[in-house]
């Protein structure tokens, strides 16, 4: 991947580098999509972490048309962009 002319990896920000990442993904589950004719499960490990807002509502509203699992240590962007189509499994270190 380049932009501008330059490798992604020298000029790209993390979140940049994320973002394009997930492009591929996306495009990855319309191909399967299409394909199937039914659409795949999604597994995403901390997504949000190098995302901006506008980024994570983007990503958010596309995918709340497929079934998600997203693991993430940022619970307050979860509820506030998924509390209304999801199911919140909250996991928390046990001490024994």
């Amino acid at each position: 991947m380049y932009f501008n002319d330059s490798p992604a990896e020298l000029v790209a920000s993390r979140g940049e580098t994320r973002t394009v990442i997930l492009g591929l993904k996306i495009a990855e589950l319309q191909l399967l999509t299409a394909l199937r004719d039914t659409p795949p499960l999604l597994l995403l490990d901390d997504v949000f972490s190098e995302l901006d807002g506008a980024r994570r509502q983007a990503l958010t509203k596309y995918l709340k048309n497929y079934q998600t699992f997203l693991t993430t240590t940022d619970a307050d962007v979860v509820i506030q962009h998924f509390m209304s189509h999801a199911t919140i499994i909250p996991i928390q270190d046990q001490e024994d």
